[in-house]
């Protein structure tokens, strides 16, 4: 008598298996729809777009308002007095960390490297004035490091440098600049004068 349960197929089931009438080879089955990575590319846009703006504005802003050099008697460097204001335009107080200036040189000057230089100790200007009176013309408040300004607060005061030029050198500068670093802020507020 013959065996009455059925007899199992003997070919084994592929379950990754797909038809040739399946084949990957349509941008229909490659790509994701396209509302959704368009909608993904706004939202992460407007995302970046808001960062920017908040942590791509400036802190604060500034103006030189006047510049005094005196030659020293060597004539191998000039003493530059610069008067600076300041202002905080962000909602938190920011505080001072460093002072600099930057001179960039004349276009037909020898060496066209820009120089720099740190801004002398406030406990200096007193001796620097006496040195040189030319320097104290328009005498102010030193612009100190650690100095704080409040939102909206604007803060006026004198950076007095040393550039390795003579004076005839300094008055034909292409650009002077100061450079203010605050604390946790790397990148320092650039103050051109105009």
């Amino acid at each position: 008598m013959p065996d009455p349960s059925p007899v199992p197929d003997s070919t084994p089931v592929d379950i990754g298996y797909r038809p040739m009438t399946e084949e990957m080879d349509s941008a229909k089955w490659r790509l994701p729809p396209a509302l959704p990575v368009i909608v993904a590319a706004l939202v992460v846009a407007i995302i970046v777009g808001i960062f920017t703006l908040v942590w791509g504005r400036p802190l604060a802003t500034g103006q030189i308002l006047n510049v005094t050099s005196a030659e020293q008697a060597t004539k191998a460097s000039v003493l530059v007095a610069i008067k600076v204001s300041v202002k905080n335009v962000s909602r938190n107080d920011v505080f001072i960390r460093n002072i600099q200036a930057e001179m960039t040189p004349a276009a037909d000057a020898k060496d066209q490297s820009v120089l720099q230089d740190e801004a002398a100790s406030a406990v200096d200007y007193y001796r620097y004035f006496q040195a040189y009176p030319a320097l104290a013309q328009n005498d102010m408040e030193p612009l100190r490091p650690e100095t704080k300004l409040r939102p909206g607060e604007t803060q006026e005061g004198m950076v007095i440098v040393e550039f390795p030029v003579n004076q005839e050198d300094f008055n034909k500068r292409k650009s002077l600049k100061v450079l203010i670093t605050l604390y946790d802020h790397s990148a320092p507020i650039k103050i051109q004068q105009q």
